[in-house]
């Protein structure tokens, strides 16, 4: 699977808009902490432009994975319901006395159903068309399948995620730059509070430079 999936986005974006700020929330709060801690790894540095820039890089890749993970959690969380609606809904399994068989093309006029009420499931059944499978428990093949490919894609996300993370970490670590004497003297000076008021040691008056005694 490539890094991002562009139809589940869309999806997402369309379905499951909760997703989609909670994804891109994520991806702020996951690059403002990464700077954070590599700041408190590297108190003697400064970040440079081109840190700023991996950041923004690193905001542009991590927020679909972000919300593909999002969206694909969410969809996890209710693939309880699905088996218990296509049960309901589509196959009626509690009309049937004895299980009757499911052909393959059942099965994708059942994933077609299913995907008409729950679209974002459309990146994961693929084609739909499941055989050696009856009446009776057809809903739990597409349900177990659904959540297997859902785990998987997680997974994957989150493998994405941590590779541009780490890669993101490596260059912005390099682009730092060493912080000036002065500007650590000053540093170290207002955590200590210890901040000298402007002219100190030196007055003018009428023009005359005075010096303190």
């Amino acid at each position: 699977m490539f890094f991002f999936d562009l139809p589940l986005l869309g999806d997402i974006i369309h379905y499951a808009f909760g997703s989609f700020i909670l994804g891109v929330l994520l991806t702020v709060t996951f690059v403002i902490l990464l700077f954070l801690l590599i700041k408190g790894f590297y108190p003697r540095k400064t970040f440079s432009p081109l840190s700023f820039i991996a950041g923004a890089v690193l905001c542009v890749l991590l927020i679909p994975q972000m919300i593909s993970l999002c969206g694909a959690v969410a969809l996890k969380i209710k693939c309880g319901e699905v088996a218990t609606w296509l049960d309901a809904n589509v196959i009626h399994s509690s009309e049937y006395i004895n299980p009757v068989e499911v052909t393959p093309e059942e099965s994708h006029i059942i994933c077609e159903r299913l995907i008409d009420n729950f679209p974002m499931v459309a990146s994961f059944v693929g084609a739909g068309e499941f055989s050696g499978f009856d009446t009776s428990n057809i809903s739990v093949a597409i349900a177990d399948t659904l959540n297997s490919f859902l785990n998987q894609f997680i997974l994957e996300s989150l493998g994405w995620s941590l590779l541009f993370l780490a890669i993101t970490a490596g260059v912005v670590i390099f682009t730092m730059r060493a912080e000036t004497h002065y500007a650590r003297n000053a540093r170290t000076m207002r955590a200590r509070g210890n901040i000298p008021p402007r002219h100190m040691g030196r007055q003018r008056t009428n023009g005359v430079r005075l010096r303190r005694l």
